[in-house]
């Protein structure tokens, strides 16, 4: 798996230019193989589970989300800290990867997705008849 990361400026990784404005944050990210999957956790304070996108198009898995800051009611902002923009990041996926069953859970500010491994067809005996 290959991550093609998206850095806090303008751009895009091949050059392009962002049509939207606003910062853009890099999710950190570990990435554990266990025997049957891939295992993809992603740090991304903030982001809502209705704000997150992941899509996969020609095995680049792209995952974006936008942070939101609420505040309380009836207060004023007196100093601030804490940054909007959006979080986004994309992985290049191998060809063991069955796409058609890759899932994601979103909790407390983590992403996981789960990237099953395709199932490798064991070798088998084939019998020749005869004709």
């Amino acid at each position: 798996m290959t991550d093609q990361t998206m850095r806090s400026t303008p751009a895009t990784a091949e050059g392009t230019e962002r049509t939207r404005g606003g910062e853009i944050f890099r999710a950190r990210s570990d990435i554990y193989e266990t025997k049957g999957s891939l295992v993809l956790l992603l740090e991304m304070p903030g982001v809502t589970q209705e704000s997150l996108n992941i899509t996969l198009d020609k095995r680049v898995l792209t995952i974006t989300g936008q942070k939101q800051i609420h505040s309380p009611d009836d207060f004023a902002l007196s100093h601030a800290e804490f940054r909007i923009g959006e979080y986004e990041r994309s992985f290049t996926i191998s060809e063991m990867v069955d796409s058609e069953r890759i899932s994601a859970t979103m909790k407390n500010g983590m992403l996981e997705v789960t990237l099953p491994k395709t199932q490798m067809a064991g070798a088998r005996r084939i019998p020749v008849q005869a004709a």
